[in-house]
């Protein structure tokens, strides 16, 4: 269905995606933009896909984590569960970005 919505979509300098979670109509819908803007309310979408935009930094990141550890997946949930619980303000990879 994205490949036939996409054929309705303008070319146009930029395309934003109002809600992320509908990201599928640009990945899957051969949208010709110069520009893409990722837009979503939940933060951690929006972190996500920025990490995706700069891979090798994003990797450099990770590889100083050991994958497959319980231990570590513990304690990033809790620490996400307070975040989430508490609205505890936090940055993001693109909170640099002008």
């Amino acid at each position: 269905m994205a490949k036939w919505i996409g054929e309705y979509i303008p070319e146009n300098k930029t395309y934003s995606e109002v809600f992320g979670g509908a990201f599928w109509g640009y990945i899957n819908g051969n949208i010709n933009s110069e520009r893409i803007v990722y837009n979503d309310y939940n933060r951690f979408m929006a972190n996500l896909f920025e990490s995706f935009r700069k891979p090798e930094k994003f990797l450099s990141y990770l590889q100083k984590y050991e994958s497959q550890n319980v231990k570590l997946f513990n304690e990033f949930q809790k620490e996400l569960n307070l975040i989430v619980k508490h609205k505890i303000p936090f940055g993001l990879g693109d909170s640099n970005i002008g």
